[in-house]
């Protein structure tokens, strides 16, 4: 009986760690759910992660031939067409004006209120928000699909007030 209890815990804790993929596509409310709340691994599947390196090079690519990028190379909401910077991200200048332009925006927009929000639903958030980067349209740097996938692996969880914006584009 002990035996058969070990090997029953065993085949359980294995189930109960089951590795989510993701693609952009398939992510399910009940695997939302066992990553927010049971921790479940993450994993990232190779071809929504070249989407997601083609989009972020055809971005790049636009930069660099000087074509308007909305929130890249040029503002946002009222300020979409003024100019952060010309040509390639690649300099150091360019680098620097857009480091600064993102700072500047996230210190404009960002409010909220109310306590914490609770954190299998910042956890569930962020792996929504991971999927959806997932489906390449966004052209958000590969590093950032790495960084919430260790976040979400290792069990990083910011903290941030639960009152704010209902809009998945409002910022704040």
């Amino acid at each position: 009986v002990t035996i058969l209890l070990c090997i029953f815990n065993i085949a359980a804790y294995a189930t109960e760690r089951q590795t989510i993929l993701l693609n952009g596509h398939s992510l399910t409310i009940e695997q939302v759910v066992t990553v927010a709340r049971k921790n479940h691994p993450i994993q990232i599947d190779a071809k929504a992660l070249e989407r997601v390196k083609r989009s972020h090079a055809l971005l790049l690519l636009a930069a660099k031939k000087d074509l308007p990028v909305y929130g890249l190379n040029r503002g946002v909401g009222l300020n979409k067409d003024k100019v952060i910077f010309k040509g390639t991200m690649l300099t150091s200048a360019a680098r620097e004006q857009s480091e600064q332009f993102n700072l500047n925006d996230l210190l404009a927009t960002s409010a909220a209120i109310g306590s914490d929000a609770p954190r299998e639903i910042v956890r569930a958030a962020m792996l929504i928000r991971l999927n959806t980067l997932l489906l390449g349209h966004a052209g958000v740097q590969p590093d950032a699909i790495h960084m919430l996938v260790a976040f979400l692996n290792q069990d990083i969880t910011p903290i941030f007030p639960s009152g704010g914006s209902i809009g998945e584009a409002d910022i704040t």
